[in-house]
């Protein structure tokens, strides 16, 4: 773990790591203590899985020495239980530790994704640990999903489809200029944060699918084109010609060498197969 200026290091809990620095005189430095301490059962999870559990902790505005309206932040545990995780530990790849090191990574390129305050490790024995990564909520923030079903609606308001459709390609362009490819480009990887400008910011979640951040292929470029369009015809919102007006916003903030017809025809080709391949049909 490379050392920053931002970050000092400590140790609560029993845990080794290091916090934001404007978080060391809040009362989210207590708390972290006290879920540390508690071994996570002062407090219920607000989701589980087997390797690994979230917890939410809200925030008071007194809390933060920065301008911005983050109400919360989460506390991802990553359970270290099994020789893959722990050999993943070993080589750096574990998910907690790509996280931790892409969403740096991310910041510095300026692309928008919930800002890190905290990592801590912990071991238990030679085969057995912890990590946990903490990390800012997304201010007023929805995913992609949510957003759709909730405030787009099919039959109407379509200047609003298409502020996001200028929005979602102009990010996902920026990605590919800069190398980014996520593994994982899906409607619920992807958060919408409306501002009062009438502004949509995107933010990309899920770090850990992140495969490249220096360098993307034309493959690759199609494959998260199609996964976003494939997550669009599930909502049932967007249409043929909504997605050619996408792909052409696409085109217009990433040249690649190819027309609108030229690539509407490669991502409409991997879209069929992609649905043919799980006996899926198209609307």
């Amino acid at each position: 773990m490379t050392r920053n200026s931002a970050f000092v290091r400590v140790s609560p809990g029993g845990y080794q790591g290091w916090l934001m620095r404007e978080y060391t005189e809040t009362t989210v430095r207590a708390s972290l203590e006290t879920l540390l301490a508690s071994g996570f059962t002062s407090q219920a999870a607000i989701s589980a899985y087997p390797d690994r559990q979230v917890y939410r902790l809200d925030l008071r505005s007194s809390d933060l020495n920065h301008a911005c309206d983050v109400k919360e932040v989460y506390v991802k545990r990553y359970l270290l239980t099994t020789p893959k995780r722990i050999l993943q530990t070993i080589f750096r790849v574990n998910k907690s530790q790509k996280s931790w090191r892409i969403g740096k990574i991310f910041l510095e390129k300026g692309v928008l994704t919930p800002r890190c305050v905290a990592y801590f490790t912990r071991w238990t024995s030679f085969f057995s640990g912890e990590h946990i990564l903490v990390t800012e909520g997304i201010p007023h923030g929805v995913s992609l999903e949510e957003y759709v079903r909730t405030r787009i609606q099919r039959s109407s308001d379509h200047f609003h489809k298409r502020r996001l459709l200028k929005s979602l390609a102009e990010f996902l362009a920026g990605l590919h200029q800069q190398g980014i490819y996520h593994g994982d480009f899906t409607a619920n990887n992807i958060f919408v944060s409306p501002q009062e400008s009438g502004r949509l910011d995107m933010y990309l979640i899920d770090l850990d699918s992140v495969r490249s951040t220096s360098w993307i292929s034309a493959r690759r470029c199609l494959k998260n084109l199609d996964e976003l369009g494939r997550s669009f015809f599930d909502l049932r919102v967007i249409t043929t010609s909504d997605r050619i007006r996408f792909l052409n916003y696409y085109v217009k903030a990433c040249p690649r060498n190819l027309t609108l017809h030229q690539l509407f025809t490669q991502v409409w080709q991997r879209t069929q197969f992609r649905l043919h391949k799980h006996n899926q049909q198209f609307f």
